[in-house]
């Protein structure tokens, strides 16, 4: 199984992601803030998480350096106004993907992840 945590405040979003991928392998869970998702990283240990920075950058950060395995995929949703250079200097290795992005182009990521992990 897939485990995929998005982290933000966006519990429509992630149920709408929950439905488009109901067909596949993958386990979709969320944390509201950073505290709960540390948490959820220890108990589960994700293969991917869907980090939105509009939980700002410096939080972010604390969830990414929290212990993360070396293989977990990084997809940032970046707002509009923040620059792709603060983006990508603080997370260098994860994907970056404009917000506002849609279900169905997460949900591809997602797939492509797990392609790629197979």
């Amino acid at each position: 199984m897939y485990k995929v945590l998005y982290v933000g405040e966006n519990e429509v979003f992630v149920n709408k992601l929950r439905d488009v991928l109901r067909s596949e392998p993958v386990n979709v869970y969320s944390a509201a803030n950073t505290a709960e998702a540390i948490s959820a990283i220890k108990e589960s240990m994700p293969c991917c998480i869907v980090l939105n920075l509009c939980m700002g950058i410096n939080e972010a950060l604390k969830v990414c350096r929290s212990g993360l395995a070396q293989e977990t995929s990084i997809v940032i949703l970046k707002p509009i106004g923040v620059e792709d250079t603060v983006a990508q200097g603080n997370f260098p290795k994860a994907f970056m993907l404009c917000s506002p992005a849609t279900v169905e182009q997460l949900a591809d990521l997602i797939r492509k992840k797990m392609e790629e992990r197979a």
